[in-house]
């Protein structure tokens, strides 16, 4: 868990020499120690390592092998696989040392043996051969420049900015996609002139030559068959388990967010169980009492408090802090500090606000990790819902016919209408409902209306129809469709968590983005996430006896940052100093639709029961951070 940039192909000593002091400049952030260099007449590398686990404290990057260098920013999660393969010592060895030993072993091959989240860069200084390399969903960030003077990279883009060579200019394409909540185009980031290793793969720079191959993707033809459903609930436990221990190497204070969902609770009901007796700090986020919140209908709640409560009190070892947000936060008004720490802006600003009384308690605590829960909507407690068009696509009647009519009678829905919604309408051709909607006369609102883009950016950039697509797969397509624009959406955005810990100075866990555990669950047949009409059949059997049963059987799910309006009213003034700085920028005024922004911001409903999450929480909030953002690349403010 480290820091780290560096320069290859300088021509001179003395250009060696200022790069570095640019990029140790930038390589900052509560918990990194003292930088560390390593250097050649065509080469300048240097390294900050934050200390999370014992081997780290035994870290001294940047590792020169027999033949090579290594810098690592990560954690192997399979650890003793590899030191039985290589045939090494592995008592406090650092991660480090055994990603150099297998690269030096099996080359660039080794990569793929890696399994955990990491962003490297291995330099063989007598080829002038470097190679950059991601986990395969993209935990850690890695980003790369062409110079004058050769090939910089390092693990934030505020290091590549500290460069004059590297100008500050926003990528157009990239922003358009950010501003419609589409992955990136591959390798791109939000800065023109800076691009990044994508998930997955390893790129080879050499003098005049750059390859970039993909190392992993999921197959997503492969499923299992086991003789009981039992077999699968017993499985799941045990990927669910590996992947929790995996996240609790370190030797510093775990603590956990606890909310009264299934995810977080599969993760810190499994946390508790493995550190017993130790005790297992657990958050929640609620609202203050008495606070008037707008409605969210019947499937959603926001008391997460007594839903977490009651999974506490099962456990001897876990300490509940129930937080409550303390209104607006510093770093929804000033986001230049995450600007500064991730280079990015934040697809859900709202939720950083809201979180951030959490992570302030977990700093103030000492706490070295935090376990989040985050991720399961996709592997461990996927829904099963969209395996439904596949069963009417291949004929699969019965199962249909038994699941769609418990899902009416659970939704109070006619057998019809949920036939229709969810099976028959996602086979028809993709222009066959909007033909019936005009028909009815029941247009469509125009796509863009739910997002702060300036109509003519979206046009230009052709993301109306690139939006469109993408919902129309997630609306029409499968399971397997679904699954991978889920995944490629996170792997395009996970790296803004690398910056997080930069603020916090504590790691960020998700075991539920455990690579095993998501190869698994990929591979889980469909009905086994969906059931007689109950969703998320096997994430509820695998915490059954964990959880109360008002956990495990809810159907509902929690409410983010319910008090959202709360949390925009204060801020209306901002909002509109902010818009009438965004109308001197040309780039701002370019890319966002301005007008529409302050029309929102002027009709903020004082009544949360008027308020709709979408255009000013989605539309207005969001807008306006994406402007900030601008304005900070640009240099405008500060």
């Amino acid at each position: 868990m480290s820091l780290f940039a560096g320069v290859v192909g300088c021509p001179t000593i003395k250009t060696v020499g200022v790069h570095l002091e640019k990029f140790a400049a930038t390589l900052d952030g509560v918990g990194a120690v003292s930088p560390r260099y390593w250097r050649s007449s065509s080469a300048a590398l240097v390294h900050r390592q934050r200390i999370y686990t014992a081997e780290d404290r035994s870290e001294r990057q940047p590792l020169a092998g027999a033949r090579s260098v290594l810098m690592f920013d990560g954690r192997l999660d399979n650890r003793d696989d590899l030191i039985e393969a290589l045939g090494i010592g592995g008592a406090g060895i650092p991660d480090s040392a055994l990603v150099l030993a297998a690269l030096e072993r099996w080359g660039d091959g080794a990569i793929a043996r890696l399994v955990g989240p990491f962003a490297l860069a291995w330099w063989d200084d007598g080829d002038r051969r470097l190679l950059l390399a991601r986990d395969s969903l993209g935990h850690r960030a890695l980003y790369h420049a062409d110079t004058p003077d050769g090939f910089a990279f390092a693990t934030t883009p505020r290091a590549l900015l500290a460069l004059p060579e590297v100008q500050r200019r926003i990528d157009e394409a990239a922003m358009a996609a950010f501003l419609v909540d589409l992955p990136l185009p591959p390798g791109s980031t939000y800065y023109k002139h800076i691009r990044q290793i994508p998930a997955a793969h390893v790129a080879v720079w050499q003098p005049n030559k750059f390859e970039l191959r993909r190392y992993w993707q999921p197959d997503y033809s492969k499923k299992l068959q086991y003789r009981r459903d039992d077999d699968y609930v017993e499985a799941a436990r045990e990927h669910l388990t590996r992947a929790v221990r995996s996240c609790l190497r370190t030797d510093r204070p775990i603590a956990s967010t606890l909310s009264g969902g299934l995810d977080s609770t599969l993760v810190a009901t499994t946390a508790a169980r493995l550190m017993a007796p130790t005790r297992l700090m657990a958050l929640t986020a609620i609202p203050a009492e008495g606070l008037s919140l707008p409605k969210f209908g019947k499937n959603r709640f926001v008391d997460e408090g007594r839903y977490a409560r009651s999974t506490a009190d099962l456990h001897n070892n876990i300490d509940l802090h129930l937080v409550v947000g303390t209104g607006v936060q510093r770093i929804e008004t000033e986001p230049e500090r995450m600007f500064l720490s991730t280079g990015w802006p934040v697809r859900n600003t709202l939720n950083i606000g809201w979180f951030t009384p959490m992570r302030e308690l977990a700093e103030a605590q000492g706490i070295g990790v935090l376990l989040q829960g985050s991720g399961g909507n996709h592997t461990l407690s996927w829904d099963g819902i969209v395996g439904l068009r596949d069963a009417a696509r291949s004929g699969r009647l019965v199962r249909l016919w038994r699941e769609i009519s418990h899902l009416a009678r659970s939704r109070d829905l006619s057998f019809a209408q949920t036939m229709w919604s969810l099976a028959l309408r996602p086979l028809l051709p993709i222009a066959t409902p909007q033909w019936f909607d005009q028909l009815r006369r029941r247009p469509a609102p125009p796509l863009m209306n739910t997002f702060s883009i300036h109509p003519n950016f979206a046009t230009a950039h052709q993301v109306d129809s690139g939006k469109r697509s993408h919902m129309m797969g997630a609306k029409f397509g499968g399971e397997e469709t679904a699954r991978r624009e889920a995944l490629e959406l996170y792997q395009s955005h996970a790296q803004v968590r690398s910056g997080l810990r930069a603020i916090y100075g504590f790691d960020l866990r998700e075991p539920l983005r455990d690579l095993r555990l998501l190869e698994f669950c990929f591979a889980v047949p469909s009905d086994q996430y969906l059931r007689n009409g109950v969703t998320r059949w096997l994430a509820r059997r695998v915490l059954a006896g964990q959880a109360p049963p008002e956990v495990v059987s809810n159907p509902q799910r929690g409410v983010q940052c319910p008090e959202f309006l709360n949390r925009l009213l204060p801020r209306r003034a901002e909002f509109l100093a902010t818009i009438e700085e965004l109308e001197r920028s040309p780039m701002a005024r370019n890319c966002l639709d301005l007008p529409r922004l302050k029309s929102l911001a002027h009709s903020l409903p004082t009544e949360p029961a008027a308020a709709h999450y979408i255009p000013y929480a989605a539309v207005l909030e969001r807008g306006l951070h994406a402007g900030r953002f601008i304005r900070w690349v640009e240099g405008g403010n500060g």
